[in-house]
């Protein structure tokens, strides 16, 4: 009978620890936080389905630096009620980063199957939860408007794809703000060109100065490479939550002796860095000095014959007005002698 009371008691416990817990969530819940999650319960997250489309899951922990999450899969539902046992649609791959102290864990998942009208995300942890905001994000593919901007909430690691028609364009003009933030909310994006012959993705760095708007502003050019193109897109991942993230793309024809000469402009500008230009300056001051000393000396020169000029003909000038002695002498009249 005590093994029966055992067995009984073992089963309520395990039902107990392994607690279903179901929360409603919507496909745009942003910031949305549960508190006190217990150890080794089965917390389940459901949504509506959205077929045919990826759904991206972020999730912040605060105050934890190690991992919690014990397991985490996806589930499917035909209808939903709560107690209910999903249809499971595998494991989930995380990808984890630790910012401010806090974890970030991103992950992502489909609907698997035209009949599914629920989709639920399952999370059991190992060890208690005092806090945990989830955002979900379904639109990060966008499509911009040439020199519209575009705002927008961007969650970090989450990648966000921004589409714009090229048109007749060959150059675009990139400006991207937002508010200032304690860090540096995107270190590099990527440009890629979409054509039927071949595929060029290109990285470009990020280098944020603060304007006098208290924003961060960054601005960049990007030249078609494969004219043979319909459009391009722009790929953002931030390193942390963007509540303002702002993008204006321009796109222009730019004529093709313009641009070389742009190019040539440019080219020649990157190659005077500051300490280029300082030896410049100072092989620019030396070579005037040269000059400088080299103008004295041919002028000390000329001074030099001018003088010499002016005192040989004094010279000759004086000794033209002195009389000869001795022609005086011999025209002097002779005295008479009265002896």
């Amino acid at each position: 009978m005590e093994m029966i009371h055992v067995f009984i008691l073992f089963l309520y416990l395990n039902i107990v620890l392994n607690e279903q817990i179901f929360y409603d969530i919507s496909l745009d819940s942003f910031h949305q936080t549960f508190t006190k999650l217990g150890k080794g319960h089965q917390y389940i997250f459901v949504s509506p389905a959205l077929h045919n489309k990826t759904i991206f899951y972020c999730i912040k922990i605060n105050n934890i630096k190690d991992n919690v999450i014990q397991s985490i899969k996806a589930l499917n539902y035909f209808s939903y009620e709560k107690a209910q046992k999903g249809y499971s649609n595998g494991k989930i791959s995380l990808n984890k980063k630790e910012i401010n102290g806090d974890f970030i864990y991103i992950f992502e998942t489909k609907v698997i199957g035209n009949d599914i009208k629920y989709l639920g995300i399952e999370l059991i942890f190992n060890r208690d939860i005092n806090s945990l905001v989830l955002s979900i994000e379904i639109n990060n593919s966008i499509n911009l408007i040439n020199n519209n901007l575009n705002k927008r909430k961007s969650l970090p690691l989450i990648p966000y794809y921004y589409y714009i028609n090229v048109d007749q364009n060959n150059k675009f003009d990139i400006n991207i703000y937002t508010n200032y933030m304690d860090n540096i909310p995107i270190t590099y994006f990527n440009v890629t060109e979409y054509s039927s012959e071949k595929l060029i993705d290109k990285e470009i760095y990020t280098s944020f100065i603060l304007n006098n708007n208290n924003q961060y502003e960054f601005s960049s050019s990007y030249k078609i490479i494969n004219y043979n193109l319909n459009y391009l897109s722009f790929a953002f991942i931030p390193d942390y939550l963007i509540e303002d993230f702002q993008i204006k793309v321009n796109g222009y024809f730019e004529d093709k002796e313009d641009k070389e000469n742009k190019e040539d402009k440019e080219n020649k500008e990157d190659k005077e860095t500051p300490t280029n230009k300082e030896e410049k300056r100072d092989k620019n001051i030396k070579t005037g000095s040269k000059k400088y000393i080299f103008f004295l000396l041919i002028l000390g020169a000329i001074l030099i014959i001018i003088a010499i000029i002016i005192i040989t003909r004094f010279i000759a000038k004086k000794k033209k007005k002195s009389p000869d002695k001795t022609n005086i002498i011999q025209e002097l009249p002779l005295l008479y002698d009265s002896k």
